[in-house]
């Protein structure tokens, strides 16, 4: 069940900004068993999982707030730390035409989303907002410019390692003047992430500090797109299926090129 609420002031009255928000409910009920998977019904067969969201703007400037709760239990494959209720998600933040600035949880993605994506799925159960600041400068069409500090979300808590970075978006075209229309539009940028995590285990010289760099490139014209972007990631630890470090003298570095045309 989803259900939004949307609350405006008339234009020819004082500006008393914008209140939108959502209400979604998402049930089900196990049955005793079923034997041809082999299934047997847990002891909370009734379970829910429910989300209210509040957004209020006014002038430029907003704020919000996300409630969910998960009873009597969280339905069976989402992460069993989510059991419970409580605010999950806040911010305050600025728009204007050039500048952007959030603090508190929000969503970023930094070109393809191979260095940095936090996002809310919640038929995955996936919500890996972040918990920061952000800041985003645009001085003109062609220019766009991030900067992120934060923790990600962790159920109701944070996760305990630190991440920021950088992402800087070109379009070349817009630079140079070309014409769009007829030749295109070509786009490049450059993109950094950091991730910090304190660890004292049994792995000696385990990389408490990875940092991770791309560089993207885009071309497009009518209903024709092609994407570049190649990423690089220092020394890393390998981790198991429990997202436990392997113990291991080992470290592992990477790099990924993705193509992609449409």
């Amino acid at each position: 069940m989803l259900c939004t609420i949307n609350a405006q002031s008339e234009k020819n009255k004082k500006d008393k900004g914008k209140l939108s928000g959502s209400i979604e409910s998402n049930s089900q009920y196990y049955n005793e068993k079923d034997d041809d998977i082999g299934f047997i019904a847990p002891y909370n067969r009734f379970r829910s999982n429910n989300y209210i969201k509040l957004d209020y703007t006014i002038k430029g400037v907003s704020v919000g707030v996300q409630y969910e709760a998960y009873e009597p239990d969280v339905i069976l494959g989402y992460p069993e730390n989510l059991k419970g209720n409580g605010i999950t998600n806040y911010y305050a933040a600025y728009n204007s035409k050039k500048i952007s600035a959030t603090i508190g949880h929000f969503y970023e993605q930094f070109g393809s989303g191979l260095l940095l994506r936090s996002w809310e799925d919640r038929q995955l159960g996936i919500n890996n907002a972040i918990f920061g600041t952000r800041l985003i400068f645009s001085p003109n069409d062609a220019m766009t410019f991030k900067a992120i500090y934060g923790k990600k979300r962790d159920a109701y808590s944070f996760g305990e390692g630190l991440i920021w970075g950088a992402d800087a978006d070109l379009n070349l075209s817009k630079l140079l003047k070309q014409d769009e229309q007829k030749k295109g539009t070509i786009t490049t940028g450059f993109s950094y992430v950091g991730k910090h995590e304190d660890y004292d285990g049994v792995v000696a010289n385990l990389p408490q500090t990875v940092h991770l760099f791309s560089v993207k490139t885009g071309y497009q014209k009518s209903n024709f797109i092609l994407n570049a972007e190649y990423a690089f990631r220092t020394n890393d630890c390998a981790i198991n299926d429990l997202g436990k470090v392997i113990n291991t003298n080992k470290f592992f570095n990477g790099n990924v090129l993705q193509l992609g045309a449409t």
